[in-house]
This record gives structure tokens, C-alpha cells and sequence, in this order.
């Protein structure tokens, strides 16, 4: 090899060096940046409680020739032990995972504390809906959230919750409940007390629909861990 190519030679493992070391330095920094986004993400421990709970999801009749449909399905309850911060005090949050398999419907309602008392909410309830892009043909997925009731029983009447619903994202609901004392009292009441959640859903193609869900032994249990007994 002459000269020529004996110094590109060195060139190239230089430059390769060069190179290498470089990208040394940008994993270091990017593990070192890392670090504390780990250190101050959401820690979880969930419990389940009990067996499966009743669920009911009620729909409008597309072609309005019936009343509707009425499918079956379950409901578990957990509690979630969450901390969002190193700095944070850990707070307790309710969860149910429903699930009408039928309709190939599931839904996760997840309700937790604002431990910021200036906070103009008391609790969020947070609503996230995984459904099948053509969810059976007929909905298409949900468009809106009309209110969540605290009810006796799945055919009884309800008693609203009181709060503003926001949509966050597809699939995404968010329920900030109101934080004025009196209201807020009475949310947890209902919250604790009421032996079933029903809650008022619009698909994209505008059917209205009711998903409602009971306590029963499991749900009691994770609500006295979460609300206090």
C-alpha cells in the first residue's frame, strides 16, 4: 500500500474513533437525562378485589324499530396505590375495567383524589373507551360523555354526579368533580354509598347509548379502601 493510502488509512480510523467516541458521549448524556424521568415516574401497585361484578351496556336501535339492545358483561375492581412524583405524597385511586364481550366493548374508569386543595376539582374521573375501529359496524366509537349517575340499581333513577366533562382525546374523557363544598360532599357520599354507576355515552354515528355497572362485594371493598369506609 503506499503512502497515500496508509494515510487515508489513519484518516479513516481516526475519523472512526472520532466517531465512536461521540456517540459514547450522546448515550451517556441521554442516560444521564433519563435518570431522573425514571426516578419521578408514575409508580403503581394495583389490588383487585373479588370476582367479577354485573355490567350492562345499553344501546339504541339503529333502524329505531325496537327500543334497543341490552348486552351483558363484567366489571373488576381494583384499587391503584399511585405515586406521580418523587416529591408526592401517594394517593389511593378506584379503578373498573369493564368489558361487554359481545360488543366487543371495554371500557376503564379510573377515579382519583387531587391532593392540590386549590385544585376547582376534588376528584377526576378519568374514562378511556378501547374499542374496535368499526366497534361491531354500528358505533364507531364514542363521541361524548353526558354525565355519570350514582344509582340504587341497574333499572333505577339516578342521581347525577356534579362535575364538567371534557374530552381529552379519542377514546378519552375526563370528569373533574366539583370542589364546593357542599357539592363535594355529596359526591362522596354518592361515591361510597350508591350501589351502581351508569353512565350516558354518544357514538360517532350519534345512537346514544348506557353503560352502567354495580358496586356489589368487590366494588364496596375497593371504594371503602380508596373513599374511606
Amino acid at each position: 500500500m503506499n503512502h497515500f493510502g496508509l494515510c487515508w488509512q489513519s484518516i479513516n480510523i481516526r475519523q472512526a474513533t472520532r466517531r465512536n467516541f461521540l456517540l459514547f458521549l450522546i448515550l451517556m448524556l441521554l442516560q444521564l437525562t433519563a435518570s431522573p424521568m425514571r426516578a419521578d415516574s408514575s409508580q403503581t401497585v394495583r389490588s383487585s378485589y373479588g370476582p367479577p361484578e354485573t355490567s350492562v351496556l345499553y344501546e339504541e336501535d339503529p333502524t329505531r324499530v325496537t327500543v334497543g339492545s341490552r348486552h351483558l358483561g363484567k366489571v373488576i375492581w381494583h384499587t391503584e396505590t399511585v405515586k406521580r412524583e418523587v416529591s408526592q405524597q401517594a394517593d389511593i385511586a378506584l379503578r373498573a375495567d369493564v368489558d361487554v364481550p359481545d360488543r366487543n366493548f371495554k371500557m376503564t374508569m379510573l377515579i382519583f383524589r387531587n391532593i392540590d386543595v386549590s385544585d376547582p376539582a376534588s376528584h377526576t374521573i378519568e374514562l378511556s373507551f378501547i374499542l374496535p375501529p368499526d366497534f361491531g359496524g354500528t358505533g364507531g366509537g364514542v363521541d361524548d360523555v353526558s354525565g355519570i349517575l350514582m344509582k340504587p340499581g341497574e333499572q333505577g333513577r339516578g342521581v347525577s354526579l356534579s362535575g364538567s366533562v371534557a374530552k381529552v382525546a379519542d377514546g378519552l374523557f375526563r370528569v373533574n368533580l366539583s370542589n364546593i363544598d357542599e357539592q363535594r360532599s355529596r359526591n362522596l357520599q354518592l361515591l361510597k354509598e350508591a350501589p351502581w354507576f351508569s353512565i350516558g355515552l354518544v357514538y360517532h354515528n350519534l345512537h346514544r347509548a348506557v353503560i352502567t355497572f354495580e358496586k356489589g362485594k368487590s366494588g364496596y371493598q375497593a371504594s371503602s379502601v380508596a373513599f374511606g369506609g
